[in-house]
């Protein structure tokens, strides 16, 4: 095949997708699907064949995230002036949203914490001011009842913040020398 009739299929085969509103296919791509099919079909059916491949070609994209790329932002942009500034506000709005919402539950964790860290305790001293009570005026059973009670909810308690404090601390590196490297 000369170059130019080349250049001429090249031209025909763009040309059904271009119509559709697809994107070309890159030269290199329909360069091999036309070698593919000259050694399948020949060069006269070849021409033919490629022209139907090329046709029925998809392109995929997809992104993640508020904001689309900003090839596809200045398509929009194209499309619908004044587009992509609304899209970036909206981007920023659902971010001022997603961070207000954040900080309102880290403050809700930190308040029902705090909370029920005093209502344990004050459980806790009812229970032991309760039992000294009932040790004084000689109900030695009860008043060892609710130091038990007591006991049994307090130190399940103690051990889990132990465990929790231990997991939230880094693991302990060893000390750098004044070089910057560390002793073994």
């Amino acid at each position: 095949m000369m170059p130019n009739q080349k250049n001429q299929k090249t031209a025909s085969t763009k040309a059904p997708s271009a119509q559709q509103g697809a994107f070309p296919v890159p030269e290199p791509l329909e360069n091999t699907i036309e070698q593919v099919l000259e050694g399948m079909l020949g060069p006269e059916k070849a021409e033919e064949a490629s022209a139907a491949v090329v046709s029925i070609l998809e392109r995929h994209e997809r992104f993640e995230g508020p904001m689309p790329p900003p090839a596809l932002l200045r398509q929009y942009e194209e499309i619908v002036p004044g587009a992509a500034e609304r899209m970036l506000s909206m981007a920023e709005r659902q971010l001022d949203h997603q961070i207000h919402w954040e900080r309102t539950a880290i403050h809700s964790q930190a308040r029902n914490s705090f909370w029920g860290l005093c209502f344990g305790f004050l459980i806790a001293a009812g229970l032991i001011i309760g039992a000294i009570f009932c040790a004084v005026t000689g109900h030695e059973q009860v008043a060892l009842a609710l130091v038990g009670a007591s006991a049994l909810g307090l130190v399940p308690a103690f051990i889990n913040a132990w465990k929790q404090a231990r997991r939230s601390q880094p693991p302990s590196q060893p000390p750098q020398v004044a070089d910057g490297k560390r002793r073994k």
